[in-house]
């Protein structure tokens, strides 16, 4: 291999400044990250102790069933292809086998409950039937303006819903709805009287085995103390955060069990992105930020499934970093928890989107930049050089063969000035 291409491969070292630059520049972004969660803990923990002040704003700690909105009214035939895509909460029986499956939704000033329950159907019986008691049946179990009532509601097949008082007496309030069974349990849906809109809901399935005790799934109805109270969105907790959040966050409060109370505020929709171009954005999604999960749009859901909400709930700050699917952005959150007596009463979560992408854009431009330069002169002088000591080199190996000549006289050797090696030889 000649001299100028060994000293070609030497000058391909140089490519390790690009490598030990980039490798600079993600650091960098790694740092400016940490101080942008520290920043978004210090703003939530701010807003949460504000929240924390005003208690009597809070949920009480504890389970709760949480009341959602529904575009319009159900039909209450028992088949929940009207209702909206809501969320569930789940009970369960205590070897697993059973589960039911409720779902509170609110129109106007109307109540409506829509309940599915997994299990084989056992004794059946109307509600009034003296033997319902022992049949399957479900007892409802409402604390409010009108004082605490329970309901039985058992069908001996499926249709209008059939419901009496829990010793099978006529009952103080009428439900409207339906009874349906399933291939593996029944389905219910039903509407409140309106206006009647209880602070407390109590639900408890029962269903009949042959020869085996009857196995009962929902919450504990002895008592109003028993009922878990229902929540619902509210107006009145958001409007406390909006004076205290900057125009480009958003903000979730969050009760004890995950759902969602209030929301304020909106993250705009890429202006950091937007001000970058377009292959700049997909480098950094593909090579800085391809650690970072998808987000999931949750807003307006009524319960978060966020793993950073769970640790706040239970009494760990937490932050989290998301890709947008819509937009090119990166969406930092972080999640506080908001105590009060008794412990966590509900955590404050804040968004925002990634600030720091413009400083991150102005370091790579300026580390291409001087990569660039760097390589050109660190090249340029190399490349010079290299051309510089092989003509030298070449120089001498082509004196040396023309000293001798072809009669054996001696032509006369030219003698270098330089004082480096080669001269040395030359002489």
């Amino acid at each position: 291999m000649k001299l100028r291409h060994k000293l070609l491969l030497v000058a391909l070292s140089f490519l390790v400044l690009p490598w030990a630059g980039w490798q600079w520049l993600r650091q960098m972004e790694a740092l400016l990250r940490e101080g942008q969660e520290q920043s978004l803990l210090a703003s939530a923990e701010a807003l949460a102790r504000a929240v924390a002040a005003r208690p009597g704003d809070l949920p009480e700690r504890g389970p709760s069933l949480f009341v959602q909105d529904l575009p319009r009214a159900p039909s209450l035939d028992g088949v929940f292809d009207d209702w909206a895509d809501l969320s569930l909460r789940d009970f369960r029986s205590d070897d697993g086998a059973e589960h039911m499956r409720v779902a509170l939704g609110r129109v106007d000033d109307a109540l409506y409950v829509r309940i599915e329950i997994d299990g084989a159907q056992g004794q059946r019986a109307e509600a009034s039937w003296p033997r319902a008691e022992e049949s399957d049946h479900l007892l409802l179990a409402l604390d409010g303006s009108l004082g605490a009532m329970t309901l039985r509601i058992a069908n001996a097949s499926s249709g209008t819903l059939r419901f009496t008082d829990a010793i099978g007496e006529p009952a103080a309030i009428t439900l409207r709805g339906s009874w349906r069974d399933l291939p593996a349990g029944y389905a219910l849906e039903f509407q409140l009287p309106q206006g009647l809109l209880p602070e407390r809901l109590g639900l408890q399935m029962q269903l009949t085995r042959v020869g085996e005790s009857a196995v009962r799934i929902g919450t504990r109805i002895e008592s109003p103390q028993f009922m878990w109270p229902l929540l619902r969105r509210s107006e009145r907790l958001a409007r406390p955060l909006l004076p205290l959040l900057p125009g480009d966050m958003r903000a979730h409060l969050i009760s004890a069990d995950g759902w969602v109370l209030a929301e304020a505020g909106d993250v705009p929709e890429g202006e950091v992105a937007a001000a970058l171009p377009w292959w700049r954005r997909e480098l950094y999604q593909w090579v800085l930020y391809a650690a970072d999960p998808w987000t999931v749009d949750d807003v307006g859901s009524a319960r978060s499934d966020r793993p950073e909400v769970w640790q706040a709930l239970s009494g760990v700050a937490a932050t989290a970093w998301r890709r947008d699917r819509d937009v090119s952005r990166l969406l930092l959150s972080a999640a506080v928890p908001i105590s009060g007596s008794g412990g966590v009463r509900g955590a404050l979560l804040l968004e925002r989107e990634h600030q720091t992408l413009l400083l991150t854009d102005r370091g790579m431009g300026g580390l291409i930049g001087s990569t660039l330069l760097v390589l050109l002169c660190a090249g340029g002088v190399l490349l010079l050089f290299a051309s510089r000591l092989s003509m030298r080199i070449r120089q001498l190996r082509n004196a040396a063969e023309s000293a001798l000549q072809r009669d054996g006289t001696l032509r006369a050797f030219p003698r270098s000035k330089s004082g480096d090696e080669i001269g040395d030889l030359s002489r």
